[in-house]
């Protein structure tokens, strides 16, 4: 069974909201003891993933959670926004 031990919702509506999710992000990272390696690679995908909610969906928000499962912890991000979503061209 997953546990929450900590979340964090952030709003990111503009290019300034970038660097504070940034920021927490690493904040929850450095919480569980995340490798200086795997923290750099979980802020960059993080980074394009709310660039992307910007750019394409003009904003949304990004949910953080450090999660547990029996002695293995992680950071779980999800984000939501109401952009028009991937267009997908089906050839016969």
């Amino acid at each position: 069974m997953k546990l929450v031990l900590s979340k964090a919702i952030m709003q990111i509506d503009r290019e300034q909201d970038v660097v504070p999710f940034r920021n927490r992000v690493k904040e929850f990272a450095v919480k569980i003891g995340m490798s200086l390696v795997n923290q750099t690679k979980l802020i960059t995908a993080a980074s394009e993933l709310v660039r992307n909610m910007l750019k394409y969906a003009n904003g949304g928000s990004a949910l953080i959670e450090i999660i547990s499962q029996g002695r293995e912890s992680g950071v779980r991000l999800t984000f939501e926004d109401q952009g028009p979503g991937i267009k997908i061209s089906r050839t016969p």
